[in-house]
């Protein structure tokens, strides 16, 4: 046998369109067991403290203006970071769409975008799965994300309208459960003291 023999490029060629496919399956197949098996529950948040400096740079928001944390002084305010490719923050955003309703006259909910992609690609992502309840804004190059160190995704801060105290709520919930939104009520309560 030669060392120099060509490989068989047929073979080779099969060989990777079989792993390519197993590999989309098997990811497809542990994305629903993750889904059907631990779905989202509806305990109660736990709001660890959030000693991280809040961001003072700007990102850009769904008119394609600069925003601020600093702009939403005087409110309370719920951040909540995710991104398309985020297979808990999906499954969540309905529940925040129906929370900023139900929450209106408690605090200000901002859905921000981690997505390299911007605007272009989450805002049609929100638009098509009629998510329009909640103000949005766009953090492509994760300027708010870094400052901020966030972990994971998704990551939603409760920020005091002084702006002096932050709670941080990681992973997903059900924003708009009765003992989740009581919970909330109860925070923001607080916050406003």
């Amino acid at each position: 046998m030669q060392k120099n023999q060509p490989k068989n490029t047929k073979f080779c060629s099969l060989t990777g369109q079989i792993r390519f496919f197993c590999r989309t399956y098997l990811t497809l197949i542990a994305y629903i067991v993750m889904i059907t098996s631990n779905p989202v529950s509806a305990e109660p948040l736990k709001f660890d403290v959030f000693a991280e400096p809040l961001p003072v740079s700007s990102i850009i928001d769904a008119s394609g203006n600069a925003v601020a944390l600093a702009d939403f002084a005087g409110k309370p305010l719920i951040v909540n970071f995710w991104a398309t490719w985020c297979a808990p923050c999906i499954h969540e955003l309905p529940a925040l769409n129906r929370a900023a309703g139900l929450l209106a006259e408690d605090a200000v909910l901002l859905l921000v975008s981690v997505d390299r992609g911007g605007a272009e690609k989450a805002a049609p992502f929100l638009q098509e799965r009629g998510i329009e309840s909640v103000r949005t804004a766009y953090d492509p190059k994760s300027v708010w994300a870094r400052a901020l160190s966030l972990r994971g995704l998704p990551s939603t801060l409760i920020i005091s309208g002084d702006q002096t105290s932050v709670w941080l709520v990681s992973g997903p919930a059900e924003w708009d459960t009765d003992i989740v939104l009581s919970q909330l009520r109860q925070q923001l309560a607080e916050v406003n003291k």
